[in-house]
């Protein structure tokens, strides 16, 4: 998850080195440009632009991530 001080080319030089390392799948969620990118072991980048949601599948079958709260938070008073 990108936060106000990262850079994005910082950011995407990590994903590189995480994926030149074995990782399989790996999500780049920037809430400021409302976009994820999804990074595959094949060297592949999936760019998707504001998504609705993403599954982790076929890798992670099962996992599925909402990003409705990320694109417009709700916050919570008590």
């Amino acid at each position: 998850m990108r936060s106000q001080n990262d850079r994005r080319s910082d950011l995407e030089e990590k994903m590189d080195e995480y994926m030149a390392n074995g990782t399989r799948l790996a999500w780049l969620v920037d809430p400021y440009q409302e976009a994820v990118d999804v990074y595959r072991d094949d060297d592949t980048v999936e760019h998707h632009d504001k998504p609705d949601a993403l599954s982790g599948t076929p890798l992670l079958p099962d996992f599925a991530c909402d990003f409705e709260d990320v694109w417009e938070p709700t916050y919570y008073t008590y």
